[in-house]
């Protein structure tokens, strides 16, 4: 947010994949979530990363819903504001519509998140399966071994779409 408070900040990017990069070699793991600082999961999604039943051959993607704090919200404790903000009906309705959109042109992706990994059959490699583009490269959860296959994020001077550089290298 301070950087976009300097003048001619889009002349300047800030190179938030060789951080990244760093991050993905020291980490022990063998799932790694890269997501940003001001990103606000779900009590769902959270419970659904410490279940575990996750695949070594997936990337895990999340659409983001941009969501405004109101006076009201001013000056709340994290729980209570995470109770206020997963509380507001606007919020969960357009949650709703997208996951809806989303389970119709994913089903078998939609499964995996609400029912884990393993209770999906292999899918079969000859069958060309369509990518989700939608998701945010702010929340990335893949193994590591992934991850350092395709030897991490692109270390390239622009921000923008950078983050689906990896996802197609994926």
């Amino acid at each position: 947010a301070t950087h976009m408070l300097l003048p001619h900040h889009k002349a300047h990017p800030v190179f938030e994949h060789i951080a990244e990069n760093v991050a993905l070699r020291r980490a022990r793991g063998r799932f790694v979530l890269k997501t940003n600082i001001d990103n606000i999961m779900s009590v769902d999604t959270v419970g659904f990363i410490a279940g575990g039943d996750l695949r070594e051959d997936t990337i895990y993607r999340a659409t983001y819903l941009e969501f405004d704090f109101t006076e009201e919200a001013d000056g709340l404790k994290p729980e209570p504001l995470l109770e206020w903000l997963f509380g507001q009906q606007k919020l969960l309705g357009e949650a709703s519509l997208e996951l809806a959109d989303l389970s119709s042109r994913y089903p078998e992706d939609t499964h995996v998140c609400m029912s884990g990994a393993s209770s999906v059959r292999n899918p079969d490699p000859s069958e060309p399966r369509p990518f989700y583009w939608a998701g945010s490269g702010d929340f990335v959860l893949a193994s590591r071994a992934l991850l350092l296959h395709v030897r991490g994020y692109p270390q390239i001077a622009q921000n923008w779409q950078t983050d689906d550089l990896i996802h197609c290298r994926l």
